[in-house]
């Protein structure tokens, strides 16, 4: 079994349902689908939990592909009530969501190896792929950023994907260490750079753009990110999710996920929100 972490809430469903509807198509094994949530409603309105119904319905689909899949949500309301609240980062650029995935040591059934996907990711190819690569002695792997290696830091991660080794970042205490950094150190990149800050025995994927490409998508692309990039000629920066179809297959140009799109909106007409 295959454990896959996502991190948002219920305004995440589209991208969760495209996402996990890309994976399970192209793999085989058996997947365990972990989504942390929480209700943050107390702070902005919008950000309600990802919800048991939108979870079930999600299980359902995806098991007419392979019957042992398994969604689940974690609810890290009271967690992130411990180790986050009130942290000098509730107010940025990034949703909150994303400092979720800091408490995944915090659940006793993850261990091991897991994958984090963001929910802007759609798989092309076997997850499995990814799920293999060595772990031995390190906290995780990551790739590099298309655009943070050159205007931050030359060795700057992507933390959109990541492969990680929980029995090693638990006796490290790395992501003990970046939620007091989240809580002390006010930063743009909130969890990224507190996961880039404080990792200690990390390595970059082997052929790296493979596991988290961050633009065009290629005959060997297993996951495709669709986070925030640059046109130079016109300069435009975009930020064009996948649930953005039309823009996706008009400005993008990318089509490699048509027939999961199609399969996308059939299942979405379905579900009674």
């Amino acid at each position: 079994m295959i454990d896959v972490v996502y991190a948002g809430n219920d305004l995440m469903f589209d991208g969760i349902l495209l996402s996990t509807l890309s994976m399970v198509r192209r793999t085989k094994e058996d997947i365990h689908i972990h989504i942390l949530t929480m209700d943050f409603t107390h702070k902005d309105p919008r950000f309600k939990p990802f919800r048991d119904d939108q979870a079930h319905f999600l299980e359902n689909e995806l098991r007419k592909y392979n019957p042992k899949t398994i969604v689940e949500v974690k609810d890290c309301t009271e967690l992130y009530n411990t180790h986050l609240n009130e942290n000098a980062n509730e107010k940025p650029k990034y949703s909150p969501y994303c400092t979720l995935r800091l408490l995944m040591g915090d659940f006793t059934d993850l261990k091991g190896k897991v994958i984090y996907l963001d929910c802007d990711t759609m798989v092309y190819g076997n997850i499995k792929e990814l799920y293999d690569i060595d772990m031995e002695n390190l906290e995780y792997r990551a790739s590099h950023d298309y655009m943070g290696r050159h205007w931050i830091k030359s060795d700057y991660i992507n933390s959109g994907i990541l492969l990680l080794n929980l029995d090693v970042i638990r006796e490290t205490g790395l992501l003990k260490k970046c939620c007091h950094m989240v809580r002390v150190k006010k930063m743009y990149f909130t969890d990224q750079t507190a996961l880039y800050k404080c990792k200690t025995k990390f390595e970059f994927f082997p052929d790296e753009y493979r596991f988290n490409e961050q633009r065009n998508v290629k005959p060997n692309t297993v996951v495709k990110h669709f986070c925030k990039g640059i046109r130079w000629f016109p300069f435009k920066v975009y930020n064009i999710k996948q649930w953005q179809i039309d823009k996706v297959q008009s400005y993008l140009k990318i089509h490699e996920f048509d027939e999961d799109f199609a399969l996308y909106k059939e299942i979405k007409s379905r579900f009674v929100n």
